[in-house]
């Protein structure tokens, strides 16, 4: 699964780099938030592992760190203001959602973070399938690989 990982990364690199900071930061900030906010809350250390998984992703390296740091947390304090709220970071996610390069990228994102404490619970599966719908992405397939 893994070699399957590197080699959809290699390939979409070439279109990411045309992708700006606005949309494709923004929605894989948005995503990394519905994902980390999987059981409804976020402690301090769970924010500090989901963003280290943030900036250990070579794919946004090139964003300021600062700058998506403030996009994750305005995205939490979003899902914390209920339905109204969490159709802001849905809305956020979509924008990406017709790039299927992009959406793939932030798809594995979400499983990196979801991945990152070694505990992909129910919660957090349920979440990323949401999350992979929103985005276009076959859950399932990249599962499989």
């Amino acid at each position: 699964m893994l070699d399957f990982f590197k080699k959809k990364l290699a390939q979409a690199q070439n279109k990411l780099e045309k992708l700006t900071v606005g949309p494709f930061a923004n929605a894989a900030m948005a995503a990394s938030a519905a994902i980390a906010m999987a059981d409804g809350s976020l402690s301090d250390s769970e924010e500090d592992v989901v963003f280290n998984a943030i900036k250990k992703n070579e794919n946004l390296a090139k964003f300021d760190m600062a700058e998506l740091d403030k996009m994750f947390s305005a995205h939490i304090e979003s899902l914390k203001g209920g339905r109204l709220g969490k159709r802001t970071v849905n809305d956020a996610i979509s924008a990406i959602n017709d790039d299927p390069d992009a959406a793939e990228i932030a798809a594995m994102l979400v499983l990196d973070i979801a991945e990152s404490d070694g505990d992909f619970d129910e919660k957090e599966q349920t979440e990323a399938r949401r999350i992979f719908g929103i985005l276009n992405v076959d859950y399932d397939a990249m599962m499989a690989s």
